[in-house]
């Protein structure tokens, strides 16, 4: 069970309860539930999609890390911070003009940093940026909020994410003497004491911060050291001199550092052998170093000894060959000279990225040879892992997104280096035609990870996205890409009616691809219309029309006789293999000499905020009875004008040429949603106007598992506690309700079995908590929620899960059950009902302090599942519920 990063305290859930509680005789006195965002004039349907005022618009900054966990090495770690906009359903929403200034902060900068400040652009809906570690591993938790307070009146929720980084926490300094042995020659010798960081399993950890480290000699008349040496920040070690008397004997070398344990080696200066140099003896100084592939100076360490083990000074020079027995995980240079006069030699050791170990073998003429063991620590590449955000992305096939990084890690999860020749992984999308990403991608030599694109098409839906190597264990993850989907076909004719003159009228009539909501869909690939006329006497019309892929509509014309009548246009096409068809009737008139009294704007009522350049708008003329009239033989100028330019904007005039009736313009929509009125004017006729809408119309997400609960709880949520409900049980309801605040949904109203009227019990969505409330066993009938028990025991089933508590246990032990399910039909739709319950307060309360958590930070291991079976062990007596005490036992 992870620790919890929600902000409360026990004191500050006291605080929430109490006024919950006063707050509580209010609520539950009134059936008037303030359901609905500020300034909706609209209530919005639980299926429903999005209101215009909502959808699209950025309620959001979520930030998050990709990875959640790298390498505490001091280094810059490039774009695996997120940060994104999401709309008030989960959804992505593009920043408006100006874009979205957001301020990032580090909790803990100790552990690391990021920028402080970014923006997002407008029409993009994420950036991302870097995160620089330092050598101490810790968490530190990132905070994204909005510079931009708000956007059309909705304020920009802010959110955080939390960064872990990796390695070894210095625990001890040891003291290593290679040799540890001299002689008493009253001789300063320059690296043979050693002090090294070491974890609290002998690993070397790199020092966070510069540590000082004081020394000592127990015997001075021996030998001494220096008082104090620095292992600087992001070394594990540091050697220095030791100087003999010519007294012989043994000195304890003493290390001592504020905050970590101590150790101390014992140091033996000793007469010279008087034998003849008989063996070379390798020391290892120290024998355990990092695999971050760096030269450290000077770990190896040959001296010369004599048949009882007494250094001696070589008689001349000697050249002593060297070899490391797996250079896969470390090298040395071919040889070193120890020179005429010295005991020993001094020689460097280059590891590679690879943990593991090598032999040191030395070996010189005449001499018998020696060796030792160089171990490498660090964490073994055993899988990949893919990382996505944003893991929602609009389906639009012109836009590449830097979403997905694949990172190398070991059997626990921990990022791994990259061997020398790199990683290559192998990249598959489950489903191509909702989007697909580079073949493959090379993590290279020392790196823990690679980022690649994602490139989605227009087809909205889900794809999985796997890494795999022939040596690694795959990796994979679910991306998702949104859009209004096309369900239906709409007709749209520019100009109701026309003239009977035997011309063609270029793009009148319009066939426009709908979502069952009448909003525009975008083609998720190119979708022939078939066109027909039922009335050749009075018109024809075109053939066939395409609309083409990444639009959402086509146009085609209409050629007039000179009769003048009605006729139904039919418009068909195949849509997911489905056949659609709509209609509608085009008038002709005769032509009259009736001058235009007014000019008149037709356009779409909804089309798409995506910043995109619409040939939809038709200013045209009509006299007086309302026909259409013709411009006199100098044309008519228009002057048009957009009420809300930061919405979509029109050019400032066109002109309807002499005897012509309309004249199309272009609409350019911006990245906000809203509304504005086209108006065109002209001089001695009546001005005219005509609304266009623009919008994302993307849905409210009701994927039924617990990483969506702030979408699904977004509106019209009820909490519905027991009459007989304990004041712990209603403490527990306020960290929903506070959660759910801060996801960005509305804040819940809540509610007893007894006072929640039959209306609301039906049609709202619901988050029941505790075991002694009626419609809490009203849902365990209907899903099959088992409650098995007698005086020994308590157990709750549920789809095959199952969990059990012996009653003795109670209460330092408790077991609940939480449970999201889809439900009814509701308002507007299908509903989402919630069970959270556990034996006694203590068991309803740790499920809702999950879902909580879940709400604020949901976790990968059960962001796909919808039941979740727990159990909490009061672990230090307090009597109260902690994160850490609650156990996930099983998930569905």
């Amino acid at each position: 069970m992870k620790k919890s990063n929600n902000p409360w305290k026990p004191i500050f859930v006291f605080i929430f309860a109490s006024i919950l509680l006063l707050s509580c005789f209010t609520v539950l006195a009134t059936d008037n539930l303030n359901l609905l965002p500020k300034n909706s004039n609209n209530a919005v349907g639980l299926n429903t999609l999005s209101s215009v005022e909502t959808a699209g618009v950025p309620a959001k900054v979520v930030v998050t890390c990709t990875p959640p966990k790298i390498l505490a090495d001091n280094s810059y770690h490039y774009d695996v911070i997120k940060v994104e906009l999401q709309d008030l359903y989960g959804n992505p929403a593009y920043a408006p003009e100006g874009g979205v200034g957001v301020s990032l902060s580090s909790s803990d900068p100790t552990v690391g940093t990021t920028s402080g400040s970014l923006i997002i652009s407008e029409g993009e809906t994420y950036t991302g940026t870097y995160f620089q570690s330092t050598s101490k591993p810790g968490q530190t938790t990132i905070e994204a909020t909005a510079t931009t307070t708000t956007v059309e009146g909705l304020p920009l929720v802010p959110s955080s994410a939390v960064m872990t980084t990796v390695g070894a926490k210095p625990y001890k300094v040891q003291v290593i003497l290679a040799p540890n042995n001299v002689l008493a020659d009253d001789t300063y010798y320059y690296y043979p004491v050693i002090v090294q960081l070491q974890d609290s399993s002998g690993n070397p950890a790199y020092a966070p911060f510069s540590i000082g480290v004081s020394l000592a000699s127990s015997a001075p008349a021996i030998g001494t050291v220096p008082n104090y040496l620095t292992i600087w920040q992001g070394e594990t070690f540091e050697a220095t001199w030791f100087r003999s008397t010519s007294i012989q004997g043994e000195t304890t070398i003493t290390a001592e550092a504020a905050g970590l344990v101590g150790t101390n080696e014992t140091m033996t200066t000793v007469a010279p052998g008087t034998d003849p140099e008989t063996k070379l003896v390798v020391w290892l100084a120290p024998n355990k170093i990092q695999a971050d592939s760096s030269s450290e100076y000077y770990p190896i360490v040959i001296e010369i000894q004599d048949g009882s083990g007494r250094p001696v000074s070589a008689s001349s020079d000697i050249t002593v060959s060297l070899s490391s027995s797996n250079e896969t995980v470390g090298s040395v240079p071919d040889s070193l000279t120890i020179s005429s006069g010295d005991e020993f030699g001094y020689q460097y050791f280059t590891s590679t990225y690879v943990p593991g170990d090598t032999i040191i073998m030395a070996s010189a003429a005449n001499l018998t040879s020696d060796s030792a063991t160089m171990t490498t620590v660090g964490y073994t590449p055993t899988q990949l892992a893919i990382y996505i955000a944003p893991s929602i992305v609009f389906a639009h096939r012109e836009t590449s997104y830097n979403a997905i990084v694949v990172q190398v890690q070991d059997g626990n999860g921990n990022p791994a280096r990259a061997p020398q020749g790199g990683i290559t992984a192998v990249m598959t999308s489950s489903n191509a035609s909702i989007g697909d990403t580079d073949t493959t991608i090379t993590i290279y030599e020392g790196e823990t990870e690679e980022y690649t694109r994602f490139e989605s098409t227009y087809r909205p839906g889900q794809t999985i996205i796997t890494a795999s190597s022939a040596t690694l264990v795959s990796g994979s993850k679910v991306m998702k890409t949104v859009a209004p989907e096309p369900i239906k076909l709409g007709i749209d004719l520019a100009l109701p009616k026309v003239l009977a003159n035997s011309e063609y009228y270029d793009s009148i009539v319009r066939i426009l691809l709908l979502d069952s909501n009448n909003n525009p869909a975008i083609a998720p690939y190119d979708i022939g219309v078939s066109l027909f006329s039922s009335n050749s006497r009075v018109g024809t019309i075109e053939a066939g029309a395409t609309i083409y892929e990444g639009e959402i509509f086509t146009d085609a014309w209409f050629r007039s006789t000179a009769t003048p009548g009605s006729t139904t246009i039919q418009a068909t096409a195949i849509i997911e293999g489905v056949v659609k068809t709509v209609s509608a009737t085009i008038t002709t008139v005769s032509p009259t000499t009736n001058p235009p009294v007014s000019v008149k704007v037709a356009s779409f009522p909804k089309i798409l905020s995506n910043n995109y350049y619409y040939y939809f708008t038709v200013i045209y003329l009509v006299d007086i009875a309302g026909n259409p009239a013709e411009a006199p033989p100098e044309g008519i100028g228009i002057s048009l004008s957009s009420s809300d330019r930061l919405v979509g904007e029109v050019p400032n005039s066109l002109t309807i040429y002499s005897s012509e009736i309309y004249s199309y313009s272009w609409f350019s929509s911006t990245y906000r949603p809203g509304t504005t009125t086209i108006t065109a004017s002209a001089v001695g006729v009546a001005s005219g106007s005509s609304e266009a809408t623009t919008g994302v119309w993307t849905p409210i997400s009701k994927t039924y598992t617990f990483s969506n609960l702030g979408s699904l709880f977004y509106l019209s949520t009820i909490i519905v506690a027991g009459d007989a409900a304990s004041a712990k049980e209603v403490m527990s309801v306020e960290l929903i309700s506070y959660a759910l605040a801060q996801s960005g949904a509305q804040k819940p109203s809540v509610k007893t079995d007894g006072l929640i009227t039959s209306s609301e019990y039906s049609n709202y969505n619901l988050i029941i908590v505790g075991y002694n409330n009626s419609k809490t066993t009203d849902k365990n009938v209907a899903w099959g929620v088992a409650v098995n028990q007698n005086e020994a025991w308590f157990n709750i089933s549920a789809e095959g899960k199952s969990i059990n508590l012996t009653k003795a246990e109670y209460p330092s032990k408790s077991i609940a059950i939480i449970y999201l399910k889809q439900d009814g039909t509701g308002q507007g739709g299908t509903r989402t009902v919630m069970l959270s319950w556990g034996y006694g307060w203590q068991g309803t309360y740790a499920a809702n302090l999950i879902i909580s958590e879940m709400i604020q930070y949901p976790r990968d291991e059960i962001a796909d599942k919808h039941l979740l079976l727990l159990s909490w062990i009061d672990s230090n007596s307090d009597g109260f519920v902690q994160p850490s005490e609650i156990i996930i036992v099983s998930t569905t």
